[in-house]
């Protein structure tokens, strides 16, 4: 092929991060790099790969074919490479795993640290992500196993291992609310200072799931893509979050924050996930992992 790894890693990340300077971030170089890169394809294609409307790039057909190609050379790639880590056994390879920010000190101390003791030279790649990131990247880029919480189902990824993990109001102990005890109704949750995930969270999803229900909106007075600054909101007494059990787990133990069950199902039926890409073979190695995880996440039932 004229264009090489580079010129399609390049054009994937244009497109999937909707622009030269998100993909130069992503891919950790210059933005007149990606430019010149671009427009080096551009010449040995002898073809318009992008349209340019100002300062906007528009992917054309061509642009999606190439998309696609490099999508599908991704996933061939994990394919030979399963195939070969079948060879080796579990002596050397690389499991690539994400996760939101909530799971990770569990992942670590847990599942992560038990395969690593019997398989050390195996390497894990970890990474947290946002729920939207976290499928997409299990469909796209051909990693592993992801857990995620509240994840929408999607065409191309499948859970193999669930558990209940319903969203909780977290705020101060001494909250007026927390003082009465009982569920918190819809209308007391939305009237308070809340600090609330972006959009593309699980967390996110569930408050627009009951703003769309309920014709109501949400008026979050921060918004953030991190769980630590959740806790950090409400432990400063700025106000309060929502978030599931285990995300607070210790400041809850060290009584720096207090927990109340919301009256809707929607919090009540949020569930914690091990995904993995639909009809994907796992590596020997991956195979091990998500088997650990999977009794990982079973077990997390008991932060209902």
């Amino acid at each position: 092929m004229i264009v090489d790894e580079r010129h399609l890693r390049t054009i994937h990340a244009v497109i999937r991060h909707g622009g030269v300077r998100a993909a130069s971030e992503h891919l950790n170089v210059d933005p007149s790099v990606v430019s010149r890169t671009v427009a080096q394809a551009e010449r040995l294609l002898g073809i318009a790969i992008f349209e340019r409307q100002g300062k906007t790039l528009l992917p054309t057909a061509a642009a999606y074919t190439l998309f696609e190609y490099h999508q599908q050379q991704t996933l061939h790639q994990a394919d030979l490479q399963t195939a070969l880590d079948d060879i080796r056994g579990l002596r050397s390879g690389t499991v690539r795993v994400v996760a939101g920010e909530g799971f990770v000190d569990g992942l670590v101390c847990g599942p992560l640290r038990a395969f690593q003791s019997r398989y050390p030279k195996v390497f894990i790649e970890l990474r947290t992500m946002s729920v939207d990131e976290i499928a997409s990247s299990i469909i796209n880029e051909g990693v592993e196993l992801g857990v995620a919480h509240n994840p929408v189902p999607r065409d191309g990824v499948v859970s193999i291992a669930s558990a209940p993990m319903p969203i909780r109001l977290v705020t101060a102990p001494t909250h007026h609310l927390v003082q009465r005890g009982g569920p918190v109704s819809l209308t007391e949750l939305l009237t308070e200072r809340l600090a609330l995930t972006l959009p593309g969270f699980g967390l996110r999803r569930a408050i627009e799931v009951v703003e769309f229900i309920e014709r109501t909106k949400a008026h979050p007075v921060m918004e953030t893509n991190s769980i630590a600054s959740l806790r950090s909101f409400v432990v400063a007494g700025l106000g309060s979050t929502v978030l599931p059990t285990i995300a607070v787990h210790a400041e809850l133990e060290a009584a720096k924050v207090a927990l109340l069950p919301i009256a809707h199902e929607v919090f009540e039926s949020a569930e914690a996930k091990l995904l993995v890409r639909k009809g994907r073979r796992l590596s020997p190695a991956a195979s091990e992992l998500s088997q650990l995880m999977s009794a990982h996440i079973v077990g997390l039932a008991r932060f209902a």
